[in-house]
């Protein structure tokens, strides 16, 4: 458990992105799930232990499905979301950082909507 794709990539968080990335988890934009919210809460929570901590997944699997026996194929199915939320957040995270890809890919959706008015023509 310690060494799923989803801890070994949480355990790479600066405090900043867990901050985002709590965001990025709870905008119903990107997540509609509760029981993923609250898989990121019990990491969240653990946060600045994390590279200690032993991860039991039935204490996990009550954490996140508090009323339900624990079920490990439904909690494999929370990692998988919460796995791919988090590589989309640093994804997203580095389209902000670099301003040349970002107004490319901007330029591109206005060019096949053909909203040519929002091109800066000098």
């Amino acid at each position: 458990m310690q060494n799923t794709k989803l801890v070994l990539l949480l355990r790479t968080l600066e405090p900043r992105e867990w901050e985002r990335l709590k965001d990025y988890v709870y905008s119903p934009f990107f997540n509609k799930r509760e029981e993923v919210c609250r898989l990121f809460d019990y990491f969240y929570d653990c946060r600045e232990d994390i590279d200690q901590m032993c991860f039991d997944k039935a204490a996990i699997s009550q954490y996140v499905f508090p009323d339900k026996a624990p079920d490990e194929k439904r909690l494999a199915y929370q990692f998988n979301y919460l796995m791919r939320l988090s590589e989309d957040f640093l994804a997203q995270e580095d389209l902000y950082q670099d301003s040349f890809l970002l107004e490319k890919s901007k330029l591109n959706v206005l060019l096949e909507k053909k909203l040519y008015k929002h091109f800066n023509f000098q």
